[in-house]
């Protein structure tokens, strides 16, 4: 039985009022076998309804795998929130997004619509749990943090022609490695966060960089920059 008609089967023995509140539903399921628990996820609403672009890392929702604490399931239709941080699954038959608690999650896998993997690991940022993007496993680490903030809206003055007349989300990811005690280390996006962070190949990297405008915001880009620096690490 598919993963969603699992989950819609539990959710029509469900009070409809229980249903769509800011409720306790139940993470999407690849089995039979699987036994809903309230602790799971919450509804989803339309919060950023009128703001330009999408908030999402992906634009459309996507199959994917979530590794819970006790469970794991397939074939989720899964989307990652990147203005909250938090992991969205989509319950196709009704059309409902639900959010799933944090703590619940270990890891999640997301497949893009070319059968790119992204996988997303549940970290330690100073005490606070957060599901950074793992782009390089190497030598030197290298993870994203994918973060999306809302651009307001800029009408400009009575004499100022350009202006923004609508809010917009713009891309505003956040980049760490790894420490040689585990710990994870932010990133500054920037040239002189790169050179700062890596003294060594000072020399190297400044004629890396030179080749083409970096776009820091990129994580493509930044993982190529990584894939560089492990290469110079060998």
């Amino acid at each position: 039985m598919k993963n969603h008609q699992v989950f819609f089967l539990f959710m029509c023995l469900l009070p409809a009022e229980n249903i769509f509140a800011q409720n306790l539903l139940d993470a999407p399921s690849n089995s039979s076998k699987f036994i809903p628990t309230p602790q799971t996820v919450m509804t989803f609403d339309n919060r950023y309804e009128g703001v330009k672009g999408f908030h999402t890392f992906f634009e459309e929702f996507n199959a994917g795998t979530i590794v819970m604490t006790k469970s794991t399931f397939d074939n989720a239709l899964l989307n990652f929130d990147a203005y909250t941080g938090n992991l969205l699954a989509k319950i196709d038959r009704i059309n409902e997004v639900v959010q799933l608690k944090k703590e619940m999650v270990k890891n999640f896998t997301m497949r893009n619509t070319a059968g790119e993997v992204f996988f997303f690991d549940k970290k330690n940022l100073v005490g606070t749990p957060a599901f950074l993007l793992e782009l390089v496993q190497d030598s030197v680490a290298l993870y994203c943090k994918i973060k999306k903030v809302i651009k307001k809206a800029d009408f400009g003055g009575a004499y100022k022609a350009a202006g923004t007349r609508y809010d917009e989300f713009m891309e505003a990811n956040i980049y760490y490695t790894i420490k040689d005690d585990g710990e994870l280390i932010e990133i500054k996006n920037t040239k002189k966060g790169l050179l700062k962070m890596f003294p060594q190949f000072a020399n190297q990297l400044e004629s890396y960089l030179k080749k083409g405008k970096i776009n820091f915001n990129d994580y493509r880009q930044m993982k190529l920059i990584f894939l560089y620096i492990n290469s110079l690490d060998d």
